[in-house]
């Protein structure tokens, strides 16, 4: 009877472990800026950034190398810069619409405040697309440590304020 406790025991203890070891080899979020910029290859470094798949159903990740200077000028303005390029997968759609610029960005300790131009809720009727252009700011700029919470204004007026989940 002791010796089917403490196997159980060891039984849920390793289940737990690999749980643990599995979502984090799903997770490809950087421990602090620094480990960020260690990953790149001579003036340039990999960042994450999320975009629509082809059916629109769900956001998909999309690993780009951007310039080094940029990113240690100002890394979020970078990432936003990024996504309103659009992927550069063909397999991948754009979540920003085209034309939408960059009013302001703030950032307050762990909480980033980004206003965009009107042109970020064009066509926005759809529910889903419109979480989903949320959704890829937020994710996308929560891919930086520091960075816990996520503003997303238009024209100075609040939309959103999201943690990434």
């Amino acid at each position: 009877m002791k010796n089917s406790k403490i196997l159980m025991i060891l039984v849920v203890i390793v289940g737990v472990l690999l749980a643990v070891l599995a979502r984090n080899q799903e997770k490809d979020e950087w421990e602090n800026t620094e480990e960020m910029m260690a990953e790149y290859s001579g003036d340039e470094t990999k960042i994450l950034l999320y975009f629509s798949d082809a059916s629109r159903s769900k956001l998909v990740q999309e690993y780009r190398y951007v310039s080094l200077e940029d990113i240690r000028k100002n890394m979020v303005e970078t990432i936003l810069k990024e996504l309103i390029q659009g992927p550069d997968s063909s397999e991948l759609v754009a979540t920003i619409p085209v034309g939408t610029k960059i009013n302001e960005v703030l950032q307050e300790e762990s909480k980033v405040i980004v206003d965009f131009s009107e042109e970020f809720w064009e066509a926005s009727d759809d529910q889903n697309l419109a979480l989903q252009r949320i959704y890829s700011v937020v994710n996308s700029l929560t891919e930086i440590k520091e960075v816990e919470e996520v503003e997303i204004r238009v024209n100075g007026e609040m939309v959103a304020d999201e943690k990434r989940i």
